[in-house]
């Protein structure tokens, strides 16, 4: 039977969710969520959410109705500000989903530890950690950049509290509760989190290396295409292309900008483009003030778009033409990198073993950290012969890797390995 065997509950913030389809992601969370729901809805499996979201006007938490995208039945805990015991309006929650639970097995499916310590203890769960650990970056830049990296990157789950000290709190506990239930399973789209978790003492047998989510069925063109990015598509190259979703101090856009204007002063590059952010983002007018006044008509700068605009609109036109910058200095999964990677645009990350897709990547599409170091990665792939031509196998492999079959085949496995550890 397979995974049809299962009902799998997400659990999530309702923050990180689209209230429609077609929206742009504001987080990987929401990508990795939808995706893998949809997948495994294609294989017949039983999909519910549980949605949690902050209500200042609640003196205790409620639950309502709703749905994910009319498809996907789900239920709204909304929590008041001074969040009281919530560990029986969670079960509660559990209980109303799981009624329509027929002969499956139930599994949560948290994707954030935070949760699980309002989870019932007996039930079978897998836990994915979508956001890095505050510890781990603090140790690797301390304490105050950690602070200042969180803070700019925002924390949309309610169970981990408001700011990075709440946030560490919710993780340090998330980890103790690990360690008192070892019938949890961590699916781990990171080999960062893979290997912290490791370090702090949970066993391997319980860290599985799950395949991203990313493959998703060909689409034609939109209708959603900013006005501001046509001219791109259109452009010969060659082309310095990021896409972020938040313009938050670990995507280090800023490196990308600076390599870029010297990437184009130098005639490496013919035209520059930055993605990302809200529609009005402070942020992204600072960054693009930072572009001198004589390369501003080369460079090309625009919020945030939806997933379908990017991979069908942009990197399937620009495939061959462009090259992808991930510029970030500590990220767990750039999946907007491995997109870019799978529609056929050559990628170029930092050398950085904080950077989780540096693993996917041979050493010639690497680079050190600095404007210098972008400028010159960027000139090499392109007079090589092993540069943007020669990444069509990393590409095929990327693709392979994050196939749905490959997704499937390893939840179906963590689903089982859940339920045999738990009951």
């Amino acid at each position: 039977m397979g995974i049809s065997r299962f009902h799998i509950i997400f659990v999530a913030p309702a923050a990180t969710i689209p209230r429609r389809p077609g929206a742009a992601f504001t987080s990987g969370v929401a990508q990795h969520a939808l995706r893998a729901a949809e997948i495994l809805a294609a294989a017949d499996t039983r999909i519910s959410f549980l949605l949690s979201r902050h209500d200042p006007h609640l003196s205790k938490p409620t639950l309502t109705h709703s749905q994910v995208f009319g498809r996907y039945p789900a239920l709204l805990l909304h929590l008041p500000p001074d969040t009281p015991t919530i560990a029986a309006t969670f079960e509660q929650a559990i209980g109303l989903l799981a009624s329509e639970t027929r002969r499956e097995q139930l599994v949560l499916y948290h994707q954030s530890s935070a949760t699980l310590p309002y989870a019932p203890a007996a039930q079978a769960a897998i836990v994915t950690h979508h956001i890095p650990f505050v510890r781990h970056v603090a140790q690797e830049a301390g304490w105050a950049a950690a602070d200042a990296a969180f803070t700019s990157d925002g924390q949309p789950d309610p169970f981990a509290g408001t700011g990075t000290w709440d946030l560490l709190a919710s993780q340090d506990r998330g980890l103790r509760i690990l360690h008192e239930h070892p019938h949890i399973v961590c699916a781990e789209i990171s080999t960062l989190q893979i290997r912290w978790l490791g370090r702090q003492g949970i066993t391997y047998d319980r860290l599985i290396a799950l395949p991203r989510p990313l493959a998703s069925p060909p689409s034609g063109p939109t209708a959603d295409l900013p006005v501001t990015l046509a001219p791109l598509v259109n452009e010969p190259g060659p082309i310095a292309l990021t896409a972020v979703a938040r313009l938050s101090q670990f995507k280090n856009v800023e490196l990308f900008v600076q390599g870029c204007c010297l990437a184009l002063e130098n005639g490496v590059i013919r035209h520059a483009a930055l993605i990302g952010g809200d529609p009005v983002d402070d942020e992204r007018q600072r960054l693009a003030a930072l572009v001198p006044t004589h390369l501003r008509e080369r460079f090309t700068f625009c919020a945030r778009v939806s997933h379908q605009t990017l991979v069908g609109d942009i990197f399937g036109p620009l495939a061959g033409r462009a090259v992808f910058v991930c510029s970030s200095w500590f990220d767990l999964v750039p999946y907007t990198a491995l997109e870019a990677a799978r529609a056929g645009l050559c990628v170029l990350v930092p050398d950085l073993p904080t950077v989780g897709a540096r693993d996917d990547l041979p050493s010639r599409y690497r680079f050190h950290p600095t404007p210098q170091g972008l400028t010159h990665r960027l000139q090499t792939v392109q007079a090589d012969r092993h540069g943007i031509p020669a990444f069509a196998p990393t590409a095929a492999l990327i693709r392979r890797a994050t196939a749905d079959e490959a997704f499937l085949a390893a939840f179906t496995a963590l689903c089982d390995h859940a339920r045999s550890v738990c009951c």
